[in-house]
């Protein structure tokens, strides 16, 4: 949660953003915040590497990695995934990372949206991120304490059943109107703070201890090749017509909570929920 809380705070920067983009334009406002990034990103990379120190399991996973070649490296992961389809909550799993994750990288789509179709400018559509980083912390420090007493499954469902219902009333009440764009959208990244929070926890205190890196890399590694496609698929049909893609996503939430609510029902969440639970 705490890792989702950071990388959302960065939406406090936004308003920056937007401010230099109408002053100095797109183009010139990119060529600086790539720089930016790039700079700190390298500083990043440096004070991890000197500062950060390997987990008792990093270290063990090393050792049982030492001297294993690139081709029988490939050659164990693929028999790893290969076997994954016989873990019937991984592969739920497997679908939910999927298509949310597909989803996240649909949503680019939003802004595009907002400007060209609802037109808004780019000072409004900069406060939204602003304003959801807001809300975030408050739901960090308000919300998420008093939902630990509830099943982390059942939160989880709940925050797809919202953004489910967000990305209907993106999609129906097409209107111009601030105060109601960024209420829906805040209460949708929100809805994806505590998702993707709950939805990590979940997916690491599901597996075992020595198996948690081996089976997160690979449904990493199929999310990221589901995802590949998103930006093609996304602009073919925004060319076609603006609500086509968020048509998609409102499919594509539905079918993250059918599978979550199958993930979590109580007969097949009972077997290690408490273990879930703690673990949050």
């Amino acid at each position: 949660t705490i890792c989702s809380l950071i990388i959302s705070s960065i939406g406090f920067f936004a308003l920056l953003a937007g401010l230099f983009i109408t002053r100095l334009g797109l183009v010139e406002s990119m060529r600086a915040l790539y720089a930016i990034g790039a700079l700190s990103m390298a500083i990043s990379f440096i004070a991890r590497n000197f500062l950060v120190e390997e987990t008792r399991a990093g270290l063990k996973l090393m050792r049982d990695h030492d001297g294993a070649g690139f081709f029988s490296a490939v050659l164990g992961y693929l028999k790893l995934i290969s076997r994954l389809h016989e873990n019937r909550r991984f592969v739920l799993f497997s679908a939910l990372y999927v298509t949310t994750g597909f989803i996240v990288s649909l949503n680019i789509f939003q802004v595009i949206f907002l400007k060209d179709y609802l037109l808004f400018s780019e000072e409004s559509i900069s406060t939204v991120p602003f304003v959801v980083a807001i809300a975030n912390i408050a739901a960090f420090f308000v919300l998420v304490p008093r939902l630990k007493s509830m099943r982390s499954g059942l939160v989880l469902t709940v925050c797809i059943a919202l953004r489910w219902v967000g990305s209907l009333i993106l999609m129906v009440f097409t209107v111009k109107n601030l105060f109601f764009m960024l209420s829906v959208m805040t209460a949708s990244g929100v809805s994806l703070f505590v998702l993707q929070a709950y939805r990590d926890s979940l997916f690491m205190n599901s597996q075992g201890e020595h198996d948690k890196a081996d089976m997160f890399s690979a449904v990493q590694t199929l999310t990221s090749l589901f995802c590949i496609p998103s930006g093609y698929v996304g602009g073919l049909l925004y060319q076609s017509n603006p609500l086509f893609p968020f048509a998609l996503v409102s499919i594509l939430y539905l079918l993250a909570l059918v599978v979550s609510v199958g993930l979590f029902s109580r007969k097949a969440g009972m077997r290690g929920e408490g273990m879930l639970v703690e673990g949050d």
